[in-house]
This record gives structure tokens, C-alpha cells and sequence, in this order.
């Protein structure tokens, strides 16, 4: 039966318990001895009981949950935890290599081994196997970034104890071995402690170099471009409009996404497009904190005309008579706007600018926008039925139409003139374009025969023929 891997704080309380013994250990060694490599060996166990202790209390640290003052939890303490380990390890090792030059430049000596200088290597590198497999187990289960950077310092510590065994093996064998002069068994203690002193630095930059990078949010560009083209594949997302941004909290993914819909989807459907949008992240990275943001934007496929009825739709706004015109200068948006009568004329053309404002950033193709301000008749308006003018209206229409086209006419009186309603037969077959343009001369035959006329509206009927007749009939 597999055993499970320790907590973190287990791990890092066995790391402390090693450390303490091989530092106490090695010290006493190294003293007797005078053996600079072993004793560059204590103070690196000294530093690493020290970093354990400092990992011990981080891990605790960063384990605590998310509060008012760090809404993104404390797992960012795990990397003030490296920082400070990469400082001890940088003063011990700028310590090790002063004295190493010292006796290798100024006054090298042999120093004296014995026994135990075996022994406390050989079970510094027994126990630090041990817990370089406890710590990584630990690192990988938990996702630690302060016991991985444990780990990893621990491994450099077998490669500098086997170093230490080399030179001290050289140290004991050089009387038996003729081509081994002098001046360099004197000296081979003092190469071995500078290479660990030098693989020292090398672990403090690496340390170094991963905490900064993860208290400054830098990401894996791999991890920036996946996300993107995750979010970017999501169905509702207009191309080209994505934008991700993430950071990693200890091992924890934060990202922010913004993309853009179609504008005239509804409240629910954007809801439903960032879920969309949240579980296509979470499908690669689970333990993510996904926040989506579902901006109004446009497709190159879409009409202006839809864009502008949208965007007034969306400032609550209402508009008809859209027209989208190419002229020499560009293209060319006309709109009238329907405003509440009450507004003041300063009120009614600040709207007028917000509309136009996000016509434009929503159309940049658009050099020029006009709106026409309308007042918009938000209650019923007192109005009375008007025979005369009906009857007007029918002859002027006769002028133009057969009678057994005009299906019916109305006419009432309001405030600020007649409102007169027709319904006209058309043939089904013509286009909406044609039908429109013979309404307009209607339009105009009955403001220039008929006084008073404030509205017009004709409502075109399909016509069909009855058989056997010429007689038409409406739908």
C-alpha cells in the first residue's frame, strides 16, 4: 500500500528536524577536522535549517484563507519566503568563497580527515535523499512553491556533499598516489568548497529569479496564448475581440477575461456566453479563478442599419427613419430620434451626443452622423374623427390610385394637426423598395392637396384577384 505524501507542514517540520541534526553534526566535524569543505558544508546546512524554519512558518502562512486585506488569499508569502532564503544562501556562500580563496591564493593547508568526515557526509547524503523525495512528493500534491524551491535546494545539497567526498577521498589517497603533488592535495578542499559555494549562487539566482517573476504576475507565455485561444474558440465570441489577462497566487491561476458579443444579445444570453467563456478555462486549468466580462461589440458582417437600431436600443433610446448613405465623403448615417416632448432642448441634444458618440466607436467606417430630433408622444393625444378631411384625402388618392385600390381612409384632429391613416392594395409581387417609393408620392399628393395634414400613414395590403372577376380582395 502506497503511503500518501506529508502535509506541507509536515513536510517542512521534517525538513527542520534533518537540518537541525546534520548542521549540529557537520560543525563538529568540520572543527575538528579544519576541513573548509566540510565546514562550507555546515554553514549550507546552517542556511538550510534556517530556510526550513522560514518554510515551516510560510507554508502556515500562506494556508490561511482570503480576508479583507488579501482578497487574493496568502499564498504570495511562499515567495517572500524564497526571497529570504535566497538572501541567507548568497551571504553564506559570498562567506565560503572569501575563505576559499584565502586557501587557495593566500595560505592553502591539508586538513585532517578522518573517519567521522565519512561518516557525516555519507548520512548527509542518506538524508537528504530522504527528504528531497518527501519534500517533492509534498511540493507536487500541494502545489508548494516554497517546499518545490526546498526540494530543489536540498538536490543541490547532494551534489555539493558528493563534491566534498571527492575532495576529501582525493585528501586521504594522495600519499599513496605519486602523481597527486603537493600543492594540490593542499589545495583540493578549497576548489571543492568554492564549487559549492559557486553552486550556491547558482540555486540563490534560480530562487531569485522565480520568486521576483511570480511577485510581478509573470505567467508562461504558453499559459497567455493557450487561454486566449481557449476563449477565443468559445462560440458567441466575436473573432478578434478577446482579451485575457492572468496571474498565479502561489499556484493558483487568477484570470480575467473580456470578449465581445453580439450587441443585440439579450441580458441572458451574455450571461450565458461568459459561463460559456468560464468552464472552457476551467476545462484545462480547474483550480482557476475565472471572472468574465461580456462587452457589446459588432460583427464585420453586420449591417450599419442593425448596428445603429442596437445601439439605440441600448441606450434605451428610441430611433426610426434609419438611413446608411455612401457618399463622396464616406458613409453617412441618418436617424430620427424620438425624445419625450418635456426635455428641454439642452437635455434632448445630450442624449443626441451619446448617441452619436457610440455610433461612431461602434461604426469608425462612419465620418458623419445626423440626427433628427422628434418629440416621441409617450401618452394618448385628444384626437376626433375628421370626415372632411378623409374625404379629401380619398379624392387626392383617386388622382393617382383606381378606386378599388384604396381599401379605407381615416382622418382624426389633433393638437398639431391630422393624423390620416390609409390602407392601399399593391400587387404581392413587387418589391418592398417599389412599394415604398409609390407610397411616397401618395405621401406627397396628400400634404399637397389636403391642409393641415401633420402625419401620413399608409399601410400597403397584398392584393389577389378573385376568379372569374377583376374584382381584387385584401389577405
Amino acid at each position: 500500500m502506497t503511503r500518501p505524501p506529508p502535509s506541507k507542514t509536515q513536510a517542512a517540520a521534517l525538513s527542520i528536524a534533518s537540518g537541525a541534526g546534520l548542521t549540529l553534526a557537520k560543525l563538529v566535524v568540520g572543527l575538528a577536522t579544519g576541513s573548509l569543505s566540510i565546514l562550507s558544508e555546515a554553514l549550507h546546512s546552517l542556511l538550510d535549517f534556517i530556510a526550513a524554519v522560514i518554510t515551516f512558518f510560510v507554508v502556515r502562512l500562506s494556508g490561511q484563507p482570503a480576508d479583507a486585506n488579501h482578497p487574493y488569499g496568502h499564498a504570495r508569502a511562499e515567495q517572500l519566503g524564497a526571497l529570504a532564503e535566497t538572501v541567507l544562501l548568497s551571504i553564506t556562500a559570498t562567506l565560503v568563497m572569501t575563505e576559499a580563496y584565502r586557501r587557495l591564493f593566500i595560505r592553502p593547508e591539508i586538513p585532517e580527515v578522518g573517519i567521522w568526515s565519512f561518516v557525516v557526509m555519507g548520512g548527509s547524503i542518506v538524508v537528504d535523499l530522504i527528504r528531497v523525495r518527501a519534500l517533492r512528493a509534498a511540493a507536487r500534491v500541494h502545489k508548494s512553491a516554497a517546499l518545490e524551491a526546498d526540494a530543489a535546494n536540498f538536490s543541490n545539497d547532494l551534489l555539493s556533499s558528493t563534491l566534498v567526498l571527492i575532495a576529501l577521498t582525493i585528501i586521504v589517497l594522495a600519499p599513496s598516489l605519486p602523481f597527486v603533488p603537493p600543492s594540490v592535495t593542499s589545495r583540493v578542499d578549497a576548489v571543492a568548497a568554492a564549487i559549492v559555494a559557486l553552486l550556491a549562487f547558482r540555486v540563490a539566482l534560480t530562487l531569485a529569479w522565480r520568486a521576483v517573476n511570480n511577485l510581478m504576475d509573470a505567467v508562461p507565455r504558453e499559459l497567455s496564448v493557450q487561454l486566449l485561444a481557449l476563449v477565443e474558440a468559445v462560440p458567441g465570441v466575436l473573432p478578434g475581440t478577446a482579451r485575457v489577462r492572468s496571474r498565479l497566487v502561489g499556484e493558483i491561476p487568477y484570470v480575467d477575461v473580456t470578449v465581445n458579443t453580439d450587441h443585440a444579445a439579450s441580458l441572458a444570453e451574455a450571461h450565458i456566453l461568459s459561463r460559456h467563456v468560464e468552464e472552457a478555462v476551467k476545462a484545462e486549468h480547474p483550480e482557476a479563478d475565472v471572472v468574465v466580462e461580456v462587452r457589446p461589440g459588432r460583427s464585420e458582417y453586420e449591417a450599419q442599419t442593425r448596428t445603429v437600431r442596437a445601439v439605440a436600443a441600448r441606450l434605451g433610446l428610441d430611433v426610426h427613419h434609419v438611413d446608411v448613405l455612401l457618399v463622396a465623403g464616406g458613409i453617412q448615417v441618418d436617424v430620427d430620434l424620438e425624445l419625450s416632448p418635456a426635455l428641454t432642448l439642452a437635455e434632448a441634444h445630450r442624449q443626441s451626443e451619446a448617441l452619436e458618440t457610440e455610433m461612431v466607436q461602434m461604426l469608425p467606417e462612419v465620418r458623419r452622423v445626423a440626427v433628427h430630433l422628434e418629440p416621441r408622444h409617450d401618452h394618448p393625444r385628444p384626437a376626433v374623427r375628421h370626415e372632411e378631411t378623409a374625404r379629401a384625402v380619398r379624392l387626392a388618392l383617386q388622382e393617382q390610385l383606381a378606386v378599388d385600390r384604396i381599401v379605407e381612409v381615416e382622418a382624426a384632429l389633433t393638437e398639431e394637426g391630422a393624423v390620416v391613416n390609409v390602407r392601399v392594395l399593391f400587387a404581392p409581387e413587387l418589391t418592398l423598395a417599389a412599394v415604398h417609393a409609390e407610397m411616397s408620392t401618395l405621401e406627397r399628393q396628400i400634404r399637397v392637396q389636403v391642409p393641415g395634414v401633420d402625419q401620413v400613414r399608409i399601410d400597403p395590403e397584398p392584393a389577389e384577384p378573385v376568379p372569374g372577376t377583376s374584382q381584387v380582395v385584401v389577405r
